[in-house]
């Protein structure tokens, strides 16, 4: 890449990472464009669509989610596995609301590893449906709405989210 387009490449990048901690979202390929004084044309040579410009600014946190994902992966006890990653998820969607919509954001170009993610995510669900240590009624699609509900719980009051997480967990244990 030539050094003037790595330079815009940086500066678009610092100017929507600005924007994203301001805004609590990834600005639009066109707010992006007009705040870092580039053309749109400049914008969209670099990032095509909102997917690939969220992906490039969540770059960190994709590595940091596909480390929870293989370290849950390898945990031995599979219902822990479970908290653990739920619970670790939860405070990087509160760290960060963007990470939220990169998990959700269709054309990413994070959609492999996001893919991949969701897959890793289902798997863990279901060794601790098959360990018995969460309700065999609960798949991996409820366990993300459940995050999702304390993430937006959490959120009007962070502090009280881990208790909320807490009281979830203990609802998706097995009955004894």
């Amino acid at each position: 890449m030539r050094t003037d387009a790595q330079q815009n490449r940086a500066r678009l990048l610092e100017t929507a990472r600005t924007l994203a901690e301001t805004g609590q979202r990834a600005p639009t390929l066109n707010e992006l464009a007009r705040e870092a004084g580039l053309g749109v044309a400049t914008v969209y040579r670099h990032f095509p669509d909102q997917g690939s410009l969220l992906g490039a600014l969540m770059a960190e946190e994709i590595v940091a989610l596909t480390a929870l994902m293989d370290r849950a992966t390898r945990h031995e006890d599979p219902g822990e596995a479970l908290a653990c990653l739920f619970l670790d998820v939860l405070d990087m969607l509160l760290a960060n609301p963007l990470v939220g919509a990169l998990l959700q954001c269709p054309g990413s170009s994070a959609e492999p590893v996001v893919a991949h993610l969701n897959e890793s995510a289902a798997a863990i669900v279901r060794r601790a449906r098959r360990a018995r240590a969460i309700r065999p009624d609960l798949d991996a699609d409820d366990v993300c709405h459940l995050l999702q509900a304390v993430y937006g719980a959490g959120e009007r009051d962070p502090r009280a989210a881990r208790r909320y997480a807490e009281v979830v967990l203990a609802g998706m244990r097995a009955p004894s």
